[in-house]
Order: C-alpha cells, then structure tokens, then sequence
C-alpha cells in the first residue's frame, strides 16, 4: 500500500531567510497569528540582500509543489465555489464573515487563519453523514453595545463535506467571506451598523416587524421605541452580569472622541454589530429586545392635527402654543424646578377628538407621546408621588409629551370630607412637567 502525503513542513536554517521571513509576517496584519514562529525582534534586510535569493527558492520550491493547488483553489473562487480542502484558502485574517441567512444573519471580523479540527469516528457518526465532514475553527471578533460600543472576541464553527468532488456554492455556506455574500447580506449588515452608530446616543425609532424569511414585507403595525441604553443600564444595572458566556471576552472599546465622530473611525465596523437592541416602548411602557432590522427613522404626521374636527380657532391657538413652547425650549436657557412645562387641558364628551388631539400635538412637536390613566397612578399619595416622579422624571431626559387620560379626579373641587382625595391632588399639582391632560 502507497503512503498517504498529509503534511509537509519546511525547516528553515537560514538565519537570513529567517528575518526575510519575519519582515513579511510583520508587514501584514493578517499574519500576525503566524509570528509566534519568529518571537524575536526583526531587523531591516541588510544588503546585499542574499536573503531575497533564498526566500525565491523557497517560494519556487513551494509553487513547484504546491501550484497546482493553489490554482484550482483559485479558479474555484473565480466561481464562487469551493470544496473541502479548499476551505484554507478561502478564509484569511481581516476578513469580514457574514454567518447565517435571511433575519439570522451576523457579521464577525476574521481574527486568525482557520484551524481544521478532526471529528474522528464518532464525530463522524454523530453528524448523521455518510461523506466525511470537515470542521473548521474560526476566531473572530465582532462589537457589542450597552451604551458603549466593545469589541468582543469568540468563536466559530464551520462544518462542510471534505470531499474534493463536491463543490458548495460560498454565498450559500453557513459563513462565508462578505465579498461573496448577497447583496441582501452587505445591504442589511451595513444598514444595521448604521442604526447601532445613531443608537450610540439617545434615539427614537420606529419599529415594525417583519417575517423571518423576508425583511421588506411588513407583519405587524408600527411602533415607536427609545433606545437610550445609558438610561437602561442605570434602570436596570443588573441586566449587565451573565450577559456573555464563557467563550466571550472583551479587548477593546471606542473612547469619547471616536464616539463623538459623525462616521465610526472603521470602515469594518458597520458589519459587525449583534441582531438585537433595546428600547423602551413607548406604547406598552416596557423594556424589550427589539430586532436592529426592523428599526426605521419615525416619519411624523404633521397632517394628522388639520385633520382633526375642531373649530379653526381652537386649532390655530393649540398649534400656536405649541410652537411657542418649542422655540422657547430650543433658544431660552430654562430655570430648572419653575414649572416650565406647558399644560393643556382638554374637555369634552367622550368621541369628541381629546385623545386625538393630544396624539397630533405630539406630532407637530416631534416629540414621544407618554399615555398615563390615572388606573396606572394609584391611590395612595406615596404611589401617586413615586410614580409621577417617575415617569416625569424620565419625561425630562426624553423630552416626551405626557398625556394624562381620565384626570376628573384631580380637578373636580376639593371638600373637607375627603381629605385623602385632596391629598393626592395636593401631590399630583406639585409634580407636573410637560403635560397633556385630558377629562
């Protein structure tokens, strides 16, 4: 029986071939794992330069052996396919990884050349195949954010039929080089890292969902979050522990001036930001995971507010105000603690356009509309005050009209009978901010 060729190694004695060797490693980053081979400090290539005519031979012998196969890796390439044994050459530090299809989809950076592991026998009959599977390691990095962008280190499995008789399409690999992604993959990586770089400050969105196979067709109605991910972690600063698990470290973040940078310092980093975000529904008034997909720029109805069936006058005083306020707000340095909020307060009988009128003048202000009844307030003067402290007080970081439903309580006139009544109005009149109120 002929013996099988595996490996081959090459033993280099040369010491100026040596440093020839260590320059090339050092000149490019993707080599960098490669100079645990070459640990000493390199020196410049001294002439007459006798190293470049050792390291030609070295490079002929190895395209004398191994030409061929580079060849056929490369025209497979020029395919956009590849085989097993090609997998070595298709993956090499630097490069961005797209991993997984349709809403499942991940960007990673390419850290280290891929590490084949063997699954031996029971690997084999574990994955279920009758071909020979090959199973490479990748380590890559990727960026997280909980209002600070970090780069997180982790690993990557990549699975494929070792025969060199089958070829896979790279687009259709699990993971595969973003040069041979869709357009669909690089258009929905980018437009993400593009949201997570507004999301770096305090943004409202909108959001809508969408189904698992198809992005662009909608499967559910609108929605309007904040992503304030410094308010999140003070709110709730035990989210942050057993977020990552083992396999997951950290290495490197962006300081305040890359932070304040209109465009991320690199280009790369668009790609690789997680699936998932938090934002704060404005609606349901809750914390959730949203998906970074479906996040859109909020188109206000301006036209909402004309549509409205008030007298003109009623309109034209309304719309008024509130153009008054928002100027005052954007060129008057207020008192904090006066009372500088701007109060409405809207009557009438039920079907008659309050809560519509309200939602409009949020959209002319373009500003978040935070609905309160007074079921959410409480009946005890200490619920009644914790509460609006809260929602008014995230009411001044977020800049959001407050609409108060259902306030008869608080405004029908005090008697002396009722003592705990004219406790919580006493309460409710001393906490007030940016307010709508309705009856």
């Amino acid at each position: 029986m002929s013996p099988v060729h595996e490996e081959e190694k090459l033993l280099v004695v040369s010491e100026r071939l040596t440093e020839a060797i260590r320059m090339i490693l050092k000149s490019k980053s993707e080599f960098a794992d490669l100079l645990d081979l070459f640990e000493s400090a390199g020196a410049e290539l001294p002439s007459p330069f006798v190293a470049a005519q050792q390291l030609k031979l070295m490079i002929d012998y190895i395209y004398e052996n191994y030409g061929l196969e580079y060849d056929s890796a490369d025209a497979s390439f020029q395919r956009s396919c590849v085989s097993g044994p090609y997998i070595k050459y298709l993956f090499k530090p630097g490069d961005v990884l797209v991993q997984g299809i349709g809403a499942d989809r991940n960007g990673y950076m390419l850290k280290t050349w891929p590490r084949l592991n063997s699954l031996g026998e029971e690997g084999l009959k574990a994955t279920g195949k009758d071909n020979r599977q090959s199973e490479w390691s990748l380590e890559v990095s990727s960026w997280s954010f909980n209002g600070s962008f970090k780069r997180i280190n982790s690993r990557l499995t990549l699975s494929v039929d070792d025969s060199d008789k089958i070829e896979h399409a790279i687009k259709e690999l699990n993971i595969r080089p973003i040069k041979y992604a869709s357009r669909e993959d690089v258009k929905t990586l980018q437009k993400r890292g593009e949201m997570f770089w507004k999301c770096r400050e305090r943004h409202f969105v909108s959001y809508q969902e969408r189904g698992r196979g198809d992005l662009h067709s909608a499967s559910s109605s609108e929605e309007r979050f904040m992503i304030d991910l410094k308010t999140f972690r003070d709110l709730h600063p035990e989210e942050e522990k057993n977020k990552f698990d083992e396999n997951v470290s950290f290495s490197e973040s962006f300081d305040k001036n890359a932070m304040a940078q209109e465009r991320p310092p690199d280009p790369s980093f668009l790609y690789l930001l997680p699936q998932k975000i938090i934002g704060y529904n404005m609606r349901r008034r809750k914390w959730v995971k949203l998906n970074a997909d479906w996040l859109s720029k909020v188109i206000w109805d301006k036209k909402a507010f004309q549509k409205l069936v008030l007298e003109q006058k009623t309109k034209d005083l309304i719309e008024a105000l509130i153009v008054s306020q928002i100027s005052a707000e954007k060129s008057t340095d207020l008192i904090s603690g006066k009372g500088n909020g701007l109060i409405l307060l809207l009557h009438g009988g039920p079907g008659t356009g309050k809560n519509l009128t309200a939602e409009s003048v949020a959209e002319i202000a373009e500003k978040p509309l935070y609905r309160v009844t007074c079921g959410d307030i409480g009946l005890e003067p200490e619920e009644v005050e914790q509460y609006l402290n809260s929602v008014l007080g995230l009411g001044k970081i977020w800049s959001y009209v407050v609409l108060l439903d259902e306030t008869n309580v608080f405004l029908e006139e005090r008697s002396m009978s009722d003592v705990k009544r004219n406790a919580l109005v006493s309460v409710f009149f001393c906490v007030y901010w940016n307010t709508t109120m309705e009856s």
